[in-house]
């Protein structure tokens, strides 16, 4: 499941909610990334061993906020905007929560 999930809800490290199977543009003309799917595909990635992957994931959905280090909802890919309701609480959280994730060995059972 983690591959499709990977290819259907992602653009260069960027998670959504859309599902490319069902809207067929290409993600930066259908919506913005959501931050919060990053962050959770970064934790998923360390779960299952793939350390490269999840800091991938976790750098990418981190170099997305704004030059207060705030994170908005959602970041415009293609226009490099934050977009979306700002400061996003829930951004913040998982962000920290990936980060502490991430630097533990990864545990499968998690």
């Amino acid at each position: 499941m983690g591959n499709r999930v990977n290819h259907q809800f992602q653009l260069d490290a960027f998670g959504s909610t859309r599902d490319a199977g069902l809207d067929e543009r290409p993600l930066e003309e259908a919506e913005g990334a959501f931050l919060l799917c990053g962050y959770l595909m970064a934790v998923a990635e360390h779960q299952q061993g793939n350390q490269v992957e999840a800091v991938r994931w976790f750098e990418r959905n981190r170099s997305a906020c704004g030059p207060p280090g705030l994170f908005a909802e959602e970041y415009d890919i293609s226009q490099r905007q934050l977009r979306g309701n700002l400061p996003q609480a829930f951004v913040h959280a998982i962000m920290l929560e990936s980060a502490v994730r991430l630097a533990a060995p990864p545990d499968p059972g998690a």
